[in-house]
């Protein structure tokens, strides 16, 4: 192994103690509302590749959401936000390797969060994904024009958040 592969592994070791220690607190509180946004996409995103149409995806206080939709295949849709928490857990964890992949991971983020407050009936959800996107976006800025590789570490700490809760949140 050489040294950025002994890096990856012990900050994501690192990370997975963070989360499984610090999981119930406060501190991640944010980020659990965050994986409940991703689980809540997931099965707004299965709706549209089923052919149906979202009429709403709320993130509430508690860390439970709901996406309203109304056609669409249920088989695909209801197992959909587990499935896509994991997959967007590893997914940021894959992309955080590179200065571009990192940028592209969180650029997508951000878009998906401002795009589905065209779907968000509720102040949480508008909070959350606007503070998501202004401080993600403010990670890209400081990744191309300030210091490199936060972003990375960024997009890692997301990935392995999610992945980790996405695993707890069955239980």
């Amino acid at each position: 192994m050489n040294d950025s592969q002994i890096a990856f592994t012990v900050l994501y070791l690192a990370y997975v103690a963070i989360t499984l220690f610090f999981h119930n607190t406060i501190i991640l509180y944010p980020f659990r509302l965050l994986t409940t946004f991703l689980h809540e996409i997931s099965h707004a995103l299965a709706c549209w590749i089923t052919c149906g149409k979202v009429i709403a995806i709320r993130v509430f206080e508690n860390e439970g959401g709901v996406t309203q939709y109304i056609g669409g295949c249920r088989i695909a849709i209801i197992p959909a936000g587990y499935v896509g928490s994991a997959i967007w857990g590893s997914m940021f964890v894959m992309f955080s390797g590179g200065q571009k992949t990192a940028t592209g991971a969180a650029a997508f983020l951000v878009l998906m969060l401002l795009a589905s407050l065209c779907y968000a009936p509720n102040c949480t959800m508008v909070i959350i994904n606007l503070s998501y996107a202004v401080i993600t976006s403010i990670f890209i800025y400081l990744e191309w024009m300030v210091f490199s590789p936060i972003l990375n570490y960024i997009v890692l700490f997301y990935g392995v958040f999610v992945g980790v809760h996405a695993i707890f949140d069955t239980y």
